[in-house]
């Protein structure tokens, strides 16, 4: 197998990883139960099997539709958007920036 093919088979299983992680999925856990028996052998003394959901991860949604989709799903906007947004107070007088912090509202 050359490097190559390794990269390839390590980059499916993370692709399929991140899709289990996006979608959730069924676990199956095993909880085992040991005892000592008379000759000083551990034995199974009992086994209990359950299968719950993981649900859908976040954070891995978050990462693959900003990655697929970065122009509509951002986790943060863009400065020069954020800047276009607020208003332009460089022409006000000082009295007129001091009346404007006054009546801010606080937070």
């Amino acid at each position: 197998m050359t490097q190559n093919d390794k990269s390839l088979r390590l980059h499916d299983r993370a692709i399929e990883g991140l899709i289990r992680r996006v979608r959730g999925f069924m676990l199956r856990e095993v909880k085992t139960t040991f005892e000592v028996d008379g000759a000083g052998e551990r034995r199974v003394k009992s086994e209990v099997v359950t299968r719950r959901r993981s649900e859908p991860d976040l954070n891995a949604i978050i990462f693959t539709l900003t990655n697929l989709d970065g122009d509509r799903w951002r986790a943060k906007p863009e400065a020069h958007e954020e800047a276009e947004r607020l208003p332009d107070l460089s022409a006000m007088n000082e009295d007129a920036l001091r009346l404007l912090a006054e009546n801010y509202p606080k937070q």
